[in-house]
């Protein structure tokens, strides 16, 4: 009878919980998870920083979207850009990028209110589809 388990995946016991996990995987520093919309990524992301979190280590969930899901499916309010504490040894962030946007550019050009006019045109014109030439009449 053929395993189960992928080529490249074991079991580990963790505190009495069964779970398959790349080698090596929680041993690295930084984790990124990434994908399209709908495959997964939050349920991805969450079951690993529970993982981490179970097995001892400090676990930063940083999540760069407005929607603050990972808060949400521990049950917990928004986080916003405040490191807070979601479960035992399991931390959250969530970063909006356009306020981040913004927090960098006044770092770097020094005023606010050019910052400001340079992260709405930035947003404004990447958000325009090109679109087809009308024939002339």
């Amino acid at each position: 009878m053929r395993s189960r388990i992928p080529i490249g995946m074991r079991i580990r016991t963790c505190a009495g919980e069964s779970f398959r996990c790349v080698p090596g995987l929680l041993d690295k520093r930084l984790v990124f998870v990434t994908g399209k919309g709908g495959v997964g990524k939050t349920t991805v992301a969450a079951a690993l920083a529970i993982t981490a979190a179970r097995s001892g280590r400090r676990t930063l969930v940083c999540e760069v979207a407005r929607q603050e899901r990972i808060a949400r499916s521990f049950g917990h309010p928004a986080v916003g850009p405040a490191e807070t504490e979601i479960a035992p040894s399991l931390w959250a962030i969530s970063i909006d990028p356009q306020s981040a946007l913004e927090e960098y550019l006044v770092d770097q050009l020094g005023s606010q209110r050019l910052a400001s006019l340079c992260s709405r045109t930035r947003s404004s014109t990447t958000s325009r589809r090109p679109r087809p030439a009308r024939p002339s009449s």
